[in-house]
């Protein structure tokens, strides 16, 4: 038997041990007897192992041998006695000289049968599972050689042992290769599971992650050892009392050079000294007084945090109290955050609250972020950071919009507008690039000199925006581009049922309607010509997209009043958004042009919190108009 097999199943049965002593100490059973009963079943164990290995190895030689004569005298040749069969009980006599007295022929075999305890070592192994086991043992030290080839390259292992002799070619013996050996895939996808458990799990041990992926202690360290030679954890410990830990990937998923201060901080229990030392182990050269400072930094940084979330929890408990602002815009003056701060001074001028400071520093930056943005809000971050509404009934609805306008509209032309009245919408910059920041498409833009507002919506073949007479009263640029984003936000999916139908019960028949027609149901709620613009205007793929959205949704369960009020507070975020300017957004909401319904404290409410929450200040950051 070889050191490297040898090794091999040291390490398999080394756990064992370890547990038995401790299981022994935590018995108080320390003297030399009790502790010799505690680890008889685990060394006997090991040793019924170790036979088995090195007796398959011995046989493996074995059969080449016989066949090398045979192939070279062609004829058969009874070349020494065959070692006993594996299948064959291991007996007392043969392990007892192992531990007692001297080395035994590991080609001899047993001299005769007894009975063995197999509850204290262990069930046998099939002679299947025993090849299985064996040749993963004797392959195991090759897993440093596979780390390195490339990556996703297969593991090649060396031949499997066949325990009906003969040597490792042809196709059964490849078959046999494949059966006793993990594929590269099948270690990649155990590491892949190990590494999320370490992730989620951060200074796990070996022994709680291996019981709750349900591994075996080969499978384990097969799989650490890849994700510790790719960079992707790191541990502090040996043996039994080894602990794991993830290393932070980059941003385009790759795990980042192991640092000092990684290391320092997800071993936060360790004394300072003890941690140069493990430092010292991984290449990190640090001292002492380093360690200190990293965690006195870290105790900072906690600290803001916790200072942030508390002042959050204020402002949406109590929205209209200073106090949550003034908490919130100082944590970021410590964090150094200097558009978050000025964001937070905003929301207090908005409140009358902001002291001779806060409001000096708002209005110093307030002209430099005035430009509206440029770009284009990807769809996931319009989804995550600005839309409130419902996704399932924003589907619903917008398969409703043509039959809504085929019903409460009437056609463009109808309405009095002509080729005379359009213009191109590049002659309205604010509200192409709105469009633009939405990822819209504008509908053609028409002019009426006649309408006192500066922006309307027309009811006629298509959601359209109207431009009303040029000497409307727009006081500033920054209402202007408020009212472009607000007015553009209802061409979003679904969102332009709100200013086309203005009731609820209204909006709730078509809603309901459209579900059971889609769903083959009996529809109720519509007049027989409202019907038939339904059935004409939502074909069967719609109809088939709305039943895989709505599910087993039922009609009563969807909240269209949510949905109406959270299409207006999507409608303010956009104008902040491009406006840059809250003071603005909110005279707008509390007094504005056909700005819906009559605004309320609730819309002013949740526009302010969103104006200072991490998704406006990651969209500022994005668009290029944060203060830096």
């Amino acid at each position: 038997m070889s050191e490297a097999q040898l090794l091999g199943v040291v390490d398999d049965h080394e756990d064992g041990v370890l547990d038995a002593v401790e299981d022994a100490l935590h018995q108080q059973r320390t003297s030399r007897e009790q502790l010799r009963q505690a680890l008889r079943p685990q060394l006997t164990a090991a040793l019924v192992r170790g036979y088995e290995v090195g007796y398959r190895a011995a046989m493996a030689t074995h059969d080449r041998s016989v066949a090398r004569l045979q192939a070279s005298a062609d004829t058969d040749v009874d070349f020494l006695a065959a070692p006993p069969s594996p299948t064959s009980t291991p007996s007392g006599e043969f392990i007892a000289p192992v531990v007692d007295g001297p080395e035994v022929d590991p080609l001899a075999a047993p001299t005769q049968e007894h009975a063995y305890d197999w509850a204290a070592l262990g069930e046998p192994a099939s002679d299947e599972d025993s090849a299985s086991d064996a040749a993963s043992e004797l392959n195991e030290n090759d897993d440093d050689e596979n780390e390195n080839d490339e990556e996703g390259a297969p593991i090649i292992p060396p031949p499997a042992i066949d325990d009906e002799g003969g040597d490792n070619e042809g196709a059964g013996d490849e078959e046999e290769i494949r059966r006793t050996r993990k594929s590269s895939e099948e270690i990649e996808a155990q590491a892949e599971q190990i590494f999320e458990f370490i992730q989620k799990n951060p200074g796990t041990r070996a022994r709680e992650a291996r019981q709750a992926l349900g591994l075996e202690p080969t499978e384990w360290r097969s799989a650490v050892q890849r994700l510790t030679e790719a960079g992707r954890i790191f541990y502090v410990g040996s043996t039994r009392a080894r602990i794991y830990f993830p290393i932070p990937k980059r941003k385009d998923g790759r795990p980042k050079k192991l640092t000092a201060t990684t290391f320092i901080l997800a071993l936060d229990e360790l004394e300072p000294e003890t941690m140069v030392e493990a430092g010292a182990e991984w290449g990190l050269t640090f001292n002492a007084t380093y360690v200190h400072q990293i965690r006195s930094n870290a105790r900072r940084h906690l600290a803001r945090a916790q200072a942030l979330q508390d002042a959050r929890a204020l402002m949406v408990r109590y929205p209209n109290n200073p106090e949550g602002y003034q908490a919130l815009r100082l944590a970021h003056f410590h964090a150094k955050r200097t558009d978050a701060m000025w964001t937070a001074c905003q929301a207090l001028t908005t409140l009358n609250a902001a002291d001779e400071r806060e409001r000096a520093f708002y209005e110093t930056h307030r002209a430099r972020g005035t430009r509206p943005p440029l770009g284009t809000i990807t769809a996931d971050l319009l989804r995550d950071r600005v839309l409130l509404t419902d996704r399932v009934l924003t589907t619903i609805v917008d398969y409703l919009i043509p039959a809504l306008l085929e019903r409460y509209g009437r056609p463009t032309a109808s309405l009095g507008y002509t080729d005379a009245h359009r213009v191109d919408p590049a002659r309205h910059s604010l509200l192409t690039e709105a469009a633009q920041l939405l990822g819209l498409q504008l509908h053609p833009v028409y002019q009426h000199a006649g309408v006192p507002r500066p922006l309307f919506f027309i009811h006629g073949d298509n959601p359209t925006i109207g431009v009303g007479a040029e000497t409307s009263r727009v006081t500033s640029p920054s209402e202007a581009a408020f009212l472009a984003g607000w007015y553009t936000s209802y061409l979003l999916p679904g969102h332009y049922a709100r200013p086309l139908v203005r009731s609820e019960p209204e909006l709730r028949r078509w809603v309901h309607a459209a579900l059971s027609l889609s769903r083959g149901e009996p529809v109720g709620g519509l007049n027989p010509l409202e019907l038939a613009t339904l059935e004409k205007q939502i074909d069967p793929d719609e109809r088939a997209d709305i039943r895989e959205q709505a599910g087993s949704c039922t009609p009563e369960s969807l909240d269209i009043t949510t949905w109406l009020r959270n299409v207006d507070m999507t409608a303010d975020r956009v104008g902040l958004l491009f406006s840059n300017d809250l003071v603005q957004a909110i005279h707008s909401i509390r007094g504005g042009f056909d700005l819906g319904d009559e605004a309320t404290a609730f819309r002013v409410d949740g526009l302010r919190l969103w104006s200072v929450s991490e998704d406006y200040l990651e969209l500022r950051s994005l668009l290029g108009i944060a203060l830096t």
